[in-house]
């Protein structure tokens, strides 16, 4: 496993997915990686870079919140059908994220 410094991000786990948040320049290149960001209208929403919803985005946002029972801000992967909450990113775990990565 590639050895990255895990100072300044967070993260976290959902079935064979995870998600690693930080300033840009500190989160790590990998082929293969779908990156988000923050939608510029509606900073609650966060969904892949590429990606531009055909809705208004805070429409979006509730929507999904509504159907789905979460609270913001949320990620959203509409090729994955996946909606996570961000709340749930915690400090990375150099010990933790090597388990996962090796399961």
């Amino acid at each position: 496993m590639l050895e990255i410094g895990l100072e300044g991000l967070s993260g976290f786990a959902a079935g064979d997915a995870l998600f690693v948040m930080g300033a840009t320049e500190r989160l790590p290149w990998v082929d293969g990686a779908m990156y988000l960001g923050a939608d510029r209208e509606v900073s609650a929403l966060w969904t892949p870079t590429l990606f531009r919803p055909d809705q208004h985005p805070a429409l979006v946002l509730r929507s999904v919140c509504e159907a789905l029972k979460l609270a913001g801000p949320i990620a959203v992967i509409p090729s994955e059908s996946l909606a996570l909450p961000i709340s749930r990113a915690r400090v990375l775990d150099p010990t933790a994220l090597r388990n996962w990565v090796s399961r």
